[in-house]
């Protein structure tokens, strides 16, 4: 086991990231050096073992102290795999080669593939929490074949097949069950896959957890040791009730507390997404190309041989892993209520590292049943594969992509600024910055969803509607604009919604009181990496590098230097044309910019890559409307009628197209068809107020009085200051 650990903790180090990195990263370290609470379910344990790491550890900046504990458990990982690996072989015996130590080396070959596989080398060089929670996993499963005496029959490692089978277990005792609960219960603490995957563990315990002799003094212990072990989630509570900085959920509140845990706020996010059988074949699909990624496809058959092994000789064992694999894959993947879009489909990769260990257990099953045939020492080169595909991947010792865009953005910005964050990336990066590096502490940062840092949106903000938290936003942000403080705020910010405002570029950020300077950030800025091809087959950092190309058009565009806007553009589409804003915003700057034809192009382009993305299906619907409307503007009514309906095609939710059709259908005497489509309008948004009004014209038109009254009185109740309702609804009663 110390052989493992110790090549693993080196390459680990080796290519360990030297500072913050992109998604979680930032959060975590923060939370970790300041003992906040994350992102639900809060995450209690990693908190609490990463400020042990950034205490015992005299060197280095607090994000790559926390770095190391993420390759100190995925090294301790491994470690736990080989034990596992040499119990439930016979390690007492010889292999055919006749020297005892080679028995060790196929357990160190196993373990060591999984140390270099592509996602979990990955996590070990990042502050995550995935690598404590595959330790954890890789703990209880070997809490639950520690009791194993008899391991393997010996007709796997021996020639000859005639020997007789060793026993395979002796029945777990009571003192193994309360030391798995307890694991169990810091385990989930830890994350709540440990909890999906404990039904695995059933084939193990079945047999005493329904054994009828003491039963309830068995059951109560083993609550208890469970309880015990969850009792670090209580860190939460107490922690919250001194107002941390960190303190998402304001879990001091007990109703809280549990919709932390329980993560209630993405199950309203999974929940409101639209979500088929087919998304799910397509999960299905990517985890069987992530899986086969894992070891490199060349060792995919010596895992099947490994399965199919295991299932002659252990079938009890086999259930298990079959079981455990399966849960956290296909399972997960019925669970979780995602898209499948490049976004979110980065997020669910990395909730498979139990899999991928078990992986690594059928690797081992293989090879030992080859061990037959050839010497053992033949599969050692079996690591070199993982080591050398996966290497340049997984090496970030040099990658500041993450740190120097959150630098950036700083130097961005002026003295005492209010800055508007969105997304992780950069409330993360921020916060970082802010209260781990003590950096710009005169700024004061939002996000638009009120949470991390102060929420100046009120307490009720979490309780209030979509809309209503649009107007409560919109009305905030304005009464901002009205201080003397400087107002920025980033790409995607809710800020750009404010039709009153005209945004300048400052650099990578927008400035929302126009100053007039022109002054070239870019002088100022650290950029490292963003052109590295290894870097960017991520999806958050590519996220990174379109923002500085995006940026860059932007500038090159101010500079009137539109050939090189052009270019920008195009990299930005390139690098990140999978990111989800990247070909929505290019097309909206273009389309103001006067490029109708590229500005189409880059919204259908966005519409490609996310069928499922709104604001580019919005945005090109709308620019089908402004080429409508200047064709009904010419009485062109026949290409008018074109241009709707592509809107419609490209958007068939949106009520607007079904609106500015049925005018046009007035214009051309098509009442009935003009009555459909206003109808249609107000089904998709009923408080649309001119579809209501239109079609009281046009019922006045056939004389549907009835009609008539109900619609204008609709309008009223919408809008009671407008004149045309009130004006026929007063016709209509002297008639």
């Amino acid at each position: 086991m110390n052989v493992v650990f110790l090549i693993s903790y080196g390459f680990y180090l080796l290519t360990l990231c030297p500072t913050v990195y992109v998604g979680d990263s930032g959060e975590f370290t923060t939370a970790a050096y300041t003992l906040g609470i994350t992102h639900p379910p809060g995450y209690p344990l990693y908190v609490l073992l990463g400020k042990i790491f950034t205490l015992i550890i005299p060197f280095g900046n607090i994000a790559y102290r926390v770095n190391l504990m993420s390759a100190f458990f995925g090294a301790l990982s491994c470690g736990i795999v080989y034990l596992i690996l040499r119990k439930m072989g016979d390690g007492r015996r010889e292999t055919v080669d006749g020297k005892p130590f080679t028995v060790y080396l196929l357990p160190f070959t196993a373990s060591l593939c999984l140390a270099f596989s592509k996602t979990f080398w990955s996590q070990s060089v990042v502050a995550e929490v995935y690598t404590i929670n595959a330790f954890f996993i890789a703990l209880l499963i070997y809490i639950s074949i520690s009791k194993y005496t008899g391991y393997l029959p010996r007709v796997i490692i021996a020639r000859s097949e005639s020997q007789s089978r060793l026993p395979f277990a002796r029945s777990l005792d009571n003192k193994n069950l309360y030391l798995f609960s307890f694991v169990a219960g810091v385990g989930i603490a830890g994350h709540y896959i440990t909890a999906l995957v404990l039904p695995a563990f059933i084939v193990f315990y079945w047999k005493i957890l329904l054994e009828k002799r003491n039963f309830w003094k068995r059951f109560l212990a083993s609550f208890i040791f469970l309880l015990f072990g969850l009792s670090v989630l209580l860190f939460m509570p107490v922690r919250s009730g001194v107002q941390p900085f960190m303190d998402w959920g304001n879990t001091e509140i007990f109703s809280n507390f549990i919709a932390q845990i329980r993560r209630v706020q993405y199950k309203t996010f999974e929940f409101g997404q639209t979500v088929t059988l087919f998304t799910k074949f397509q999960f299905i699909k990517y985890f069987l190309k992530l899986a086969s990624e894992q070891f490199t496809y060349y060792l995919i058959p010596f895992v099947l041989l490994g399965l199919i092994n295991l299932w002659k000789s252990l079938k009890k064992f086999c259930t298990f892993t079959v079981a455990l694999f399966l849960i956290n894959s296909l399972g997960l993947i019925f669970i979780l209520k995602f898209q499948f879009n490049p976004q979110q489909s980065s997020v669910v990769e990395v909730y498979y590292l139990p899999a991928y260990t078990i992986v690594a257990i059928w690797l081992y099953f293989g090879i030992l049943h080859l061990s037959k045939f050839v010497k053992t020492i033949v599969f050692l080169p079996f690591v070199i594969l993982p080591l050398m595909i996966n290497f340049n991947y997984n090496n970030k010792r040099n990658n500041f992509i993450a740190y120097d865009y959150s630098s950036n953005i700083l130097k961005s910005l002026p003295k005492e600024s209010h800055f508007f964050s969105s997304g992780d990336n950069q409330m993360f990066l921020l916060s970082y910055q802010q209260w781990c590096l003590k950096k710009r502490t005169d700024l004061s940062f939002y996000t638009d969803t009120g949470l991390l840092f102060k929420n100046i949106f009120g307490s009720d903000f979490f309780q209030l509607t979509k809309e209503e938290k649009r107007v409560r936003r919109e009305y905030i942000q304005r009464e901002l604009l009205k201080q003397s403080r400087p107002v920025y705020f980033s790409l995607g910010s809710s800020f750009s919604n404010l039709r009153e405002i005209k945004p300048e570029i400052a650099g990578i950020v927008f400035r929302a009181k126009p100053l007039g300077l022109n002054y070239d950030m870019w002088q100022i800025y650290a950029i490292r990496g963003i052109d590295n091809k290894n870097y960017l087959t991520e999806y958050l950092l590519r996220d990174v590098a379109a923002q500085y190309h995006y940026f860059l058009a932007e500038k090159y565009f101010i500079d009137k230097n539109i050939n090189e806007m052009l270019k920008e553009f195009d990299v930005a589409g390139f690098v990140g044309g999978d990111v989800e804003w990247v070909f929505n915003n290019i097309g909206i700057s273009l389309r103001e910019k006067g490029f109708a034809d590229d500005a189409i192009k880059n919204f259908q382009k966005g519409i490609e890559i996310n069928r499922y993305d709104d604001n580019a299906k919005n945005n090109l619907a709308f620019m089908y409307l402004e080429f409508g409307y200047k064709k009904f503007l010419q009485k062109k009514y026949d290409e008018t009628v074109n241009f709707y309906k592509k809107a419609i095609e490209i958007n068939p939710q949106l009520a607007e197209p079904h609106g500015y059709l049925g005018v046009v259908y007035e214009q051309m005497n098509q009442n009935e068809l003009a009555i459909s489509e206003y109808q249609k309008a107000i089904s998709l948004k009923y408080d649309y107020v001119d579809a209501h009004y239109n079609l009281g014209v046009a019922y006045w038109k056939i004389k549907n009085w009835t009609g008539v009254i109900e619609e204008f009185q609709t309008v009223l109740q919408l809008k009671p200051e407008h004149q045309q309702a009130k004006k026929y609804l007063s016709m209509l009663k002297k008639m």
